[in-house]
């Protein structure tokens, strides 16, 4: 995300707590900020997944989102991604989010009652 996004100083001050300098970016900053990627982790992710992305993210392109979304597809956990035109990072549009509660509202759900009736039913 460091080269992607539009905050590169913010993400390096707050996994490296110091200053961004990209004249001195070495293979251990590179493999230390992947260390602390979620793309890192996410063999372990079991959790049905939901994504909301605005196509205008500057903060956390969307590229990236996609490339978390086939990650979890792969090991076959629940996962939803919606994008949303014109956006960025906050879905500022009312109808976006409008559309952004609805959906997340469905997800939880689908997802929460059916665990809960998994719950219930074992009590």
């Amino acid at each position: 995300m460091l080269a992607a996004t539009d905050i590169p100083d913010w993400i390096f001050g707050t996994t490296q707590n110091r200053e961004l300098d990209f004249t001195h970016l070495s293979p251990e900053d590179v493999a230390h900020f992947y260390k602390r990627s979620p793309q890192s982790v996410v063999q372990n992710v079991t959790t049905p997944t939901m994504l909301l992305i605005g196509d205008n993210d500057l903060r956390v392109p969307p590229h990236q989102s996609y490339y978390y979304m086939h990650s979890l597809k792969e090991q076959n956990v629940p996962c939803q991604l919606y994008k949303y035109p014109g956006s960025g990072h906050a879905l500022l549009d009312t109808e976006h989010g409008v559309d952004a509660y609805m959906n997340i509202s469905l997800w939880m759900d689908k997802y929460l009652k059916e665990e809960s009736e998994v719950l219930n039913k074992v009590d």
